[in-house]
């Protein structure tokens, strides 16, 4: 994919953070159609579709390369407490960037935090962890080639190894 939006059938492309696969892009009309990368029952009928025209007002980027994934691991492995946000609120807006490097901030932060007291994790942190963790192993798993379950187990060792240096 070239950076002018020019878009083939079969290319990937990340939106609100999930993975999706181009199927379909109807000349005419100039519509570029995409489903989910990853099934799940969430997911499993989800189609989006954009005309063509409209790509530059949206977040829609291509996925992130190898070397940029092993920024991701090294970020996640770090023994640096992450500087948290204002609330909950600025974490969820960063999540909605479609940027995964603000997502995993927002994993690490919220991980941290877990960490440092389980019962003042409350379920809106737990949700807020949730988006992150699901938008973080979308990601990787693609760019690895990787199911999604391994995908979150490895995230899951990186950042409990960020507890051991």
């Amino acid at each position: 994919m070239s950076s002018d939006n020019t878009y083939r059938v079969g290319d990937k492309v990340v939106c609100g953070g999930f993975m999706y696969k181009i199927f379909k892009i109807d000349s005419s009309d100039d519509v570029i159609f995409f489903r989910p990368y990853f099934k799940s029952n969430k997911n499993s009928s989800t189609i989006r579709k954009i005309p063509r025209e409209s790509l530059s007002q949206t977040t829609i980027r291509e996925p992130i390369s190898r070397k940029e994934i092993k920024d991701v691991v090294t970020f996640l492995k770090r023994n640096k407490v992450e500087k948290g946000f204002l609330d909950l609120n600025e974490a969820k807006e960063k999540l909605m960037s479609n940027n995964l490097f603000d997502a995993v901030r927002v994993l690490k932060w919220l991980w941290q935090d877990k960490q440092d007291d389980e019962k003042s994790f409350t379920f809106s942190k737990k949700r807020v962890y949730d988006m992150a963790s699901e938008r973080i192993v979308e990601e990787f798993a693609f760019v690895q080639d990787i199911t999604l379950a391994e995908a979150e187990v490895i995230i899951g060792k990186h950042l409990k190894s960020s507890l051991k240096h």
